[in-house]
């Protein structure tokens, strides 16, 4: 009888093309949360180094610090 045998075979392809969508997920949110790692320690390094120099955002020196 092809009648059971249809779901089964529809769950398997399920199952099939979930798998490589699942992984391919997981690895974007692991990418992801990396990048936002990178942009935190960048904006960390930016703020400290903005700090050091007396630079504001636009490159110009703040008022009263010395060119």
């Amino acid at each position: 009888m092809p009648l059971p045998l249809i779901p089964a075979l529809l769950g398997g392809a399920v199952l099939l093309t979930g798998g490589p969508g699942l992984k391919k997920g997981l690895d974007a949110r692991e990418n992801f949360e990396r990048a936002e790692r990178l942009i935190d320690e960048a904006r960390r390094i930016y703020t400290e180094d903005v700090q050091c120099w007396g630079i504001g955002h636009a490159g110009a020196l703040r008022p009263g610090m010395a060119a």
